[in-house]
């Protein structure tokens, strides 16, 4: 099974806008077909960003969907505890936690919507891609 680090810009546009690619690779997830790694303080940003008040009327169409979303990323998540810091992102330096979470859990994947502040094509032995190119990359594994 592969393993995913998704950026916070990914769930949100899930939710934003179904269907989408984003929203298929949310239901990969759900589908345990890829295996979401995740951090404490990624959790944390995923909850923290779905609270603010821009994202209320989200919250209102699908609240009960993004609470049984979360506990099943409690339940069924790589859970990972970051071993050495990472500095690669000067720009957002925050948005590190998730390059560290993809070292630790030795990710397949690192899936953003805004690719431009991370390193380009990999980081390590993780690739870091659109959710646009992770499904052409493995739309096979989906779609036979």
């Amino acid at each position: 099974m592969l393993k995913v680090v998704i950026d916070t810009n990914v769930l949100v546009s899930a939710f934003l806008k179904r269907p989408s690619l984003p929203d298929l690779i949310i239901t990969q997830i759900q589908k345990r077909r890829l295996l979401l790694c995740l951090t404490l303080e990624i959790m944390a940003e995923y909850e923290g960003v779905l609270e603010r008040d821009k994202f209320k009327l989200l919250r209102n169409k699908h609240g009960q969907d993004i609470k049984a979303l979360f506990s099943s990323f409690r339940r069924e998540a790589l859970w990972v505890k970051p071993g050495k810091p990472v500095e690669v992102i000067k720009d957002d330096p925050s948005d590190n936690k998730f390059l560290e979470c993809a070292l630790e859990s030795r990710a397949d994947y690192f899936i953003s919507g805004n690719i431009r502040h991370f390193p380009s094509g990999k980081f390590k032995k993780t690739r870091i891609v659109t959710p646009h190119e992770f499904i052409n990359h493995t739309a096979p594994l989906f779609f036979k």
